[in-house]
Order: C-alpha cells, then sequence, then structure tokens
C-alpha cells in the first residue's frame, strides 16, 4: 500500500483485496488520518481488485470520522466493478466518490 502526504492532502492507495484479512494493515492508519480535524483524504482504489463487507466498513467508518471532524474522504479511481457493486449499495449516495484524482481534489476545494 502507498500511503504519502502531498501537500494538504494524505493520500491512501492500497493494493489487491481489502477484506477482513487485509484490512487490519490500513484500518488503524486510515482512521488516524480521518481523526483529525479538516483532514483531506484521497482513497485511490485503482489497484484494488475487490472489497468485502469488512473492508466496506471501515470505509465507511473513515468516510464518518472525517466528517465529524470537517474532514473529507474521497474515493477514486475506482474499477467498473467496484464502482458498480458501490452503486448497488447505494453508497454513491453516501460517499464521495471521484473518477479520477485530479476531480477528486476538486472536489475538497
Amino acid at each position: 500500500m502507498i500511503e504519502r502526504q502531498k501537500g494538504e492532502f494524505k493520500i491512501f492507495a492500497p493494493k489487491g483485496r481489502i477484506n477482513n484479512a487485509t484490512i487490519r494493515f490500513l484500518k488503524k492508519r486510515l482512521y488516524d488520518a480521518a481523526d483529525e480535524t479538516g483532514c483531506k483524504i484521497l482513497f485511490n482504489l485503482r489497484f484494488v481488485d475487490s472489497i468485502d463487507s469488512v473492508g466496506l466498513g471501515v470505509l465507511i467508518t473513515a468516510h464518518k470520522m472525517a466528517t465529524a471532524r470537517g474532514g473529507m474522504v474521497v474515493f477514486t479511481d475506482m474499477s467498473e466493478r467496484i464502482f458498480k457493486t458501490m452503486k448497488m449499495l447505494y453508497m454513491d449516495r453516501f460517499l464521495k466518490m471521484s473518477p479520477d484524482m485530479k476531480g477528486a481534489v476538486e472536489m475538497m476545494r
């Protein structure tokens, strides 16, 4: 997983699957970032193959934490399959999503 700071943005870019077995490597770092007042988190899903319900729960919790502290998480660059799944679960109405990083940055300005 790539994790870096670029200016005011914290960028997470995991690879492979986000599931019960792998989420422990991401959860604390994501929650710590989302717990910062006014955080701006870009969560790039370009290299993610799948997300299970446990992984989705962590992403939703991070979104809620950031929002409660005046921050924002934008999920970006997801595959068509993951995007369709998110829409099927109505996550597009709840989570902030952008087709690319440029659009995600614009959402946060």
